[in-house]
């Protein structure tokens, strides 16, 4: 009964204070200490929400919702849609009222309150600071998607979700799939897309120049598969500089074309697993480092064109190399995709795959 959503999304306003419990000491001085009783940057939040003006069959609906909860008892889902911080794992922190006259239906006012404490959302902050960047230097981080900050909703039992995958880069643009993405594990703490060769994700402007440093990272799960399928890149063909899965079974560079690697190179084994995966170029070279889980696996060369005029994720921009779940695979899955303007280090990316690898079930490094 836990996994389903709040069932209104007619909101008019929406406040969400996260707290944590800290502790204060004081002493004889008259100096003080604070602890944490939770883990760092673990927060519950409260959720304050006024409607939008509510037929009487929303209304029903909703008292329905809060009966079936058990009022105060059950947990359920809320996803902030407004801020993009992803799902939020609730209960009704105050009675709802059974007879709400017209003025109440008008401005019915709820409240909500995180069940436990979880760790804050990513910040791109926190991105930047893993990536080596400053604040003035940020903007670097250029492309940054999460399926976290993709907007879902639910409304009188029917689902939605917008067409458009969000990024959470400094430019804070939206993505146009091809055709509707499949957000997946939405009744969850952590979502990601699924593919299924029917669409891919094509944006435009470009990242970096002809050959500049640059650093592609993704947090992916693929079945074994017998054909090439591209993951994330920036730029296409002959200009992509990016992370694909090849038809031998190996997670390697992307540059376009069909070139070989026999050292960077990762083989998918075994299938079925997330991973966090990046690969780095430095300015003016054709050499890539491949990284997976924070590692250093091997670096090689490999002609690139990098004039990265357009950027993907699950396919090339033709239409092939597509991420397919249904073509003999299982999970072709995609939970972060980010490209930085510059060549991260080998600690950089053990930074940033620590700052993920939890949503996925992975360990630090």
């Amino acid at each position: 009964m836990s996994d389903v959503f709040y069932p209104l999304s007619l909101i008019r306003e929406q406040v969400i204070t996260p707290f944590n419990r800290v502790e204060k000491d004081q002493f004889e001085d008259g100096s003080t200490s604070t602890r944490s009783m939770w883990t760092s940057q673990y927060f519950k939040r409260r959720v304050e929400l006024v409607h939008s003006p509510l037929s009487a069959a929303e209304w029903r609906y909703l008292r329905s919702f809060y009966s079936q909860r058990n009022g105060m008892y059950d947990s359920f889902w809320f996803r902030d849609n407004v801020t993009r911080q992803g799902n939020i794992k609730v209960r009704f922190a105050a009675p709802l009222a059974m007879n709400p006259n017209a003025a109440a239906l008008a401005a019915l006012r709820v409240s909500l309150e995180e069940i436990a404490p979880v760790r804050a959302p990513i910040e791109i902050e926190e991105i930047a600071t893993a990536a080596g960047l400053t604040i003035a230097t940020q903007s670097s981080v250029y492309w940054w998607f999460d399926a976290n900050r993709q907007r879902y909703w639910s409304n009188a039992g029917t689902n939605y979700q917008t067409t458009a995958a969000h990024d959470s880069g400094v430019n804070a643009r939206d993505f146009t799939w091809t055709a509707d993405p499949v957000l997946t594990g939405v009744t969850s703490q952590n979502q990601y897309w699924r593919f299924n060769g029917t669409y891919r994700g094509n944006g435009s402007g470009s990242a970096v120049g002809a050959k500049s440093a640059v650093t592609v990272f993704c947090v992916a799960r693929l079945s074994s598969s017998g054909s090439r399928q591209l993951l994330f890149s920036l730029g296409s063909g002959s200009n992509a500089t990016g992370i694909e899965h090849s038809a031998a079974g190996y997670f390697v560079p992307y540059v376009g074309g069909s070139p070989t690697y026999s050292t960077a190179r990762y083989q998918n084994f075994a299938a079925d697993t997330w991973r966090t995966l990046a690969v780095t170029w430095a300015a003016t070279s054709d050499t890539a480092k491949l990284y997976v889980n924070g590692a250093l696996i091997g670096s090689e060369s490999n002609t690139r064109g990098n004039t990265n005029t357009a950027v993907i994720i699950g396919g090339e921009t033709d239409g092939t190399l597509l991420l397919n779940s249904l073509d003999g695979l299982t999970n072709a899955d995609i939970g972060h995709a980010l490209a930085i303007n510059r060549e991260c280090s080998l600690a950089e990316i053990k930074a940033i795959h620590n700052l993920v690898c939890a949503q996925y079930g992975l360990a630090t490094v």
